[in-house]
């Protein structure tokens, strides 16, 4: 585990904070708003707080700029669910330190104010969508509901017959499709 309480004692790499803590995508712009806006806000559940992605990334990275698009559309469908945060480890290099960030692009969950998963590299689109939905799940909220229900159907419709039957699978177990099961 990573521990995060030492960091909002380092000094501020940027000017105040301006990010508004109700966007979906933030860019954090020093350690301070890191700990407002990532740890404390994963501490506090939904609808103000709960789960936060962290986006490693630097300008001159080519898988990042492949990356943050699609994590930046999940998140934005997520309708709140989750934040997404993204830090140039350019700007903010102690942080990168801090969290041990050692290649990039880099992708961490913080939940409850703890890491609970993270990445490396670019996943495939799929890994990636399950990587959100986890922290939709985290959030209390589906990873379903009507999207959930379109991508089970894109999955069928693309053959892939496994993850369509998960997903499926995944929908009838939540707590308002219980009586279908």
């Amino acid at each position: 585990r990573i521990s995060m309480r030492h960091l909002s004692t380092m000094p501020p790499a940027a000017p105040p904070p301006t990010s508004s803590n109700t966007q979906s995508v933030v860019e954090i712009r020093s350690a301070q708003e890191f700990d407002s806006l990532c740890v404390k806000a994963s501490a506090t559940p939904p609808p103000v707080g709960g789960p936060v992605i962290l986006d490693f990334y630097a300008d001159w990275c080519e898988p990042c700029k492949q990356l943050t698009p699609k994590l930046v559309k999940l998140v934005e469908g997520a309708a709140g669910a989750v934040r997404l945060a993204k830090i140039n480890v350019d700007a903010l290099p102690e942080l990168a330190q801090a969290l041990q960030v050692a290649s990039l692009p880099t992708v961490m969950l913080l939940n409850e104010g703890k890491l609970v998963d993270s990445f490396k590299g670019v996943l495939p689109d799929d890994q990636l969508r399950k990587f959100v939905d986890k922290a939709i799940g985290l959030a209390g909220g589906a990873a379903g509901g009507p999207k959930a229900l379109e991508r089970a159907a894109e999955f069928l419709e693309a053959g892939d017959v496994p993850n369509a039957t998960q997903a499926y699978a995944e929908l009838l177990a939540l707590p308002e499709h219980a009586a279908s099961a």
